[in-house]
């Protein structure tokens, strides 16, 4: 017996058993997600009441969809449920929303929504008869066995969890909202650089007037210390003060 109540095989295995005895059809990949969707919240014992937006006098022991489940796929699909630890009722609803198919999930006013990837069916794969002599094994409509897995995780995080917190139910266990976030990249410290030194290039017109280490040329590589002065003092040389300039050669 699988550990996990939710086991993609286990619910690929329960999954024909919930479709209309007289309709074991899947029209489409809409109907595929869908359908996918009550086996979940079947096999968490989620009780089945109505598929249309008032009708909740529904009921099947095995919770078993109606014949008319599917009567406005692809577009959409409504289905009410009730579970026995809750006093509320849900409703949930499939859309077709371009190439996407939107969950929303209503209790006490409350939405939880859910986008799950184009990329859990192969729209090749429908329609698909479950009671066809040649028919393929179910998993393959939904890629992979992990593609399910990730839309279940998905599921009970964002609309299991948040329609019956803490949900008992044997072989079912809750998932952190930390499970399902992509791992943080470490970012790692930038490389050091060494300063950029200008190019130099001596023959270009923009450099002409230039040292290597830029300027106009009439300041000292590098700059000058603080106090410096660059008069001409030297032998025969005046010290030019305030009003005096140069000392003339003659």
């Amino acid at each position: 017996m699988s550990k996990d109540i939710l086991d993609p095989a286990a619910l690929l295995s329960l999954f024909p058993t919930l479709l209309p005895p007289s309709a074991k059809v899947l029209a489409s990949s809409q109907d595929g997600i869908a359908a996918l969707l009550h086996t979940v919240l079947s096999a968490l014992a989620f009780r089945l009441v109505g598929v249309d937006d008032s009708t909740t006098s529904f009921s099947d022991s095995n919770n078993v969809l109606p014949v008319e489940w599917n009567k406005h796929s692809p577009g959409n699909f409504t289905f009410r449920y009730k579970h026995d630890q809750s006093s509320l009722e849900f409703l949930v609803k499939v859309s077709k929303l371009g190439a996407r198919m939107v969950i929303n999930a209503i209790a006490l006013e409350l939405l939880h929504l859910i986008s799950p990837p184009m990329t859990l069916v192969s729209a090749s794969f429908f329609p698909y008869d479950i009671d066809a002599s040649d028919a393929q094994p179910l998993v393959h409509g939904f890629i992979s066995s992990s593609r399910v897995a990730d839309f279940v995780t998905q599921l009970k995080l964002k609309v299991i969890q948040a329609l019956v917190p803490g949900l008992r139910k044997e072989r079912y266990t809750e998932v952190a909202a930390s499970e399902t976030a992509p791992s943080a990249r470490s970012e790692a410290p930038p490389a050091a650089r060494p300063p950029q030194i200008p190019r130099y290039n001596p023959d270009e017109e923009e450099w002409a007037q230039r040292g290597p280490w830029g300027g106009d040329g009439f300041l000292p590589p590098m700059g000058a210390p603080p106090g410096a002065r660059f008069d001409p003092v030297g032998p025969g040389a005046a010290i030019p003060g305030r009003g005096r300039g140069l000392p003339s050669r003659r």
